[in-house]
């Protein structure tokens, strides 16, 4: 799944078009709307993982579409029917631990920010930390390091 999505990166920063961001914006708007929804009990536990699930799986789908890439929309499809079984597995398991969704929806929005900068190097980074449950990084605004490296020739 990562080396997938993470070839998806340059591809989306190249084809994808406002209504592909909007597209994503909208799934980071649901995302809050479920949290909020499992903080003030109108929506189970169980339900609220299981939604979130979905939604996190979409968020990861829209930036595939968002290539326009017919062979890697394609290739994609595998990996989301193995999502749908584990979705399945969950609705009828007892579910013990709930993510943090305001947490994800974060790395889900640095994600997105960096792909509409079109900052490849950030939106990867980005990816692979999400992908294995690690902090994000503070990343380097291209900004600071121009900044930075000016003064670096000034002493």
């Amino acid at each position: 799944r990562e080396s997938l999505e993470i070839a998806c990166v340059d591809r989306f920063i190249e084809n994808a078009d406002a209504e592909d961001i909007r597209k994503i914006e909208e799934n980071l708007q649901q995302c809050l709307r479920l949290d909020a929804s499992y903080h003030t009990g109108e929506i189970s536990a169980k339900d609220a993982q299981v939604e979130f699930l979905l939604l996190d799986s979409g968020f990861h789908q829209l930036i595939v579409e968002g290539t326009h890439c017919g062979a890697i929309i394609e290739h994609s499809k595998r990996w989301n029917m193995q999502l749908q079984t584990h979705v399945l597995f969950l609705k009828c398991s007892q579910i013990n631990h709930f993510p943090e969704i305001a947490m994800v929806v974060k790395q889900h929005d640095a994600i997105l920010t960096a792909l509409k900068l079109r900052w490849g190097s950030a939106a990867r980074e980005f990816l692979r930390c999400h992908i294995a449950f690690k902090k994000l990084p503070q990343p380097e605004y291209p900004e600071r390091t121009k900044a930075a490296a000016s003064e670096g020739e000034e002493k």
